[in-house]
């Protein structure tokens, strides 16, 4: 419990300490704060809207890490940039405080078990609000998110698989509890990004609960499980370095079957930290080295998350929904 302790304090010095005046602006359309009444509770979110947003846009959900927000995540993620290019919005849910005043996603951490947020529908609730402000393609509705917002992407597949298309988590996990009572309508092509050394996600998983955040399953396991929805037996493992001359190398691993036309993929950072490759962070900033050092975040350039998700969530509108095989 004292590790657990220490990665909160520092995970909350980087992630809930940076103001919004550190956010440098790369994008050219609009970012307004919205407020929504869900469960009794006035909860925000960011939405970007791009100058010019195709007609029935898709809409990219992004959630932040467990102490993080919703400026700070729309501000190191570059998702904005990539709806100018390609005319989709972007929403970025703020999570609530808990009992220790640290922003989270209601994922079933252990010291949140007394919590009844349901976030879910929260994040219902807000495409919906969005859809009806701007009417958007329903069958190009994404989810992704960094830690916390990660695990709150493989609750999506598990509860909304209704709503979304894809998810693709960054450093998440799924709670030992979440995994055992996953039992999605539709079968979610998942990607998930992750680093073989961070600390705070570990690769390995924490059936034990060392770490205090609860038992969960190592990640192999958990795309495994993610193959097995999807119907998917054949796997294939590739490592190769990805051309930023930063020396990083990747592997990737793929679920696909001749029978299904859809993947599951799986990318593991070699010597990876806790982090969101390609991420754009403020290297003059105190609480940027803080994070870097204690556990690999802003660390990584060995490519572009955001590209790679956009890539991917592309990809499955080409895949035809199918019901869970499981």
């Amino acid at each position: 419990m004292a590790r657990f302790f220490y990665l909160v304090l520092t995970i909350s010095c980087v992630l809930g300490c940076a103001s919004k005046a550190e956010n440098t602006p790369y994008s050219s359309g609009s970012l307004k704060e919205k407020t929504i009444t869900h469960q009794g509770l006035d909860r925000e979110y960011l939405l970007y809207a791009p100058i010019t947003v195709k007609p029935e846009a898709s809409l990219v959900i992004v959630m932040h890490g467990y102490t993080g927000n919703m400026h700070d995540t729309a501000s190191y993620v570059g998702m904005n940039e990539l709806a100018d290019e390609h005319g989709f919005l972007v929403a970025y849910p703020q999570g609530t405080s808990d009992s220790d005043g640290n922003n989270f996603f209601n994922v079933g951490y252990d010291f949140h078990s007394s919590s009844n947020v349901d976030d879910v529908g929260f994040v219902r609730a807000i495409v919906q609000e969005i859809g009806n402000l701007h009417g958007l393609n329903k069958d190009a509705i994404f989810a992704t998110g960094m830690s916390n917002g990660g695990d709150m992407s493989f609750l999506l597949a598990c509860q909304a698989s209704d709503l979304f298309r894809a998810v693709a988590p960054v450093a998440g996990s799924m709670m030992t509890n979440m995994l055992s009572q996953c039992e999605p309508e539709i079968a979610l092509p998942v990607l998930e990004i992750h680093g073989d050394e961070d600390k705070v996600t570990r690769l390995g998983g924490d059936k034990e609960n060392e770490d205090g955040w609860g038992a969960y399953w190592d990640l192999e396991t958990t795309m495994a499980f993610w193959a097995n929805i999807n119907g998917l037996s054949e796997r294939k493992e590739v490592l190769s370095e990805y051309p930023n001359g930063d020396g990083k190398l990747v592997r990737s691993i793929t679920w696909h079957s001749k029978e299904y036309s859809r993947e599951v993929r799986f990318l593991v950072v070699k010597g990876g930290g806790h982090d969101w490759p390609g991420g754009r962070f403020n290297k003059w900033s105190p609480t940027y080295w803080l994070g870097r050092v204690a556990f690999g975040f802003g660390e990584n350039q060995a490519f572009n998350s955001s590209e790679l998700i956009w890539s991917f969530f592309q990809e499955s509108l080409a895949w035809p929904r199918m019901e869970s095989k499981t």
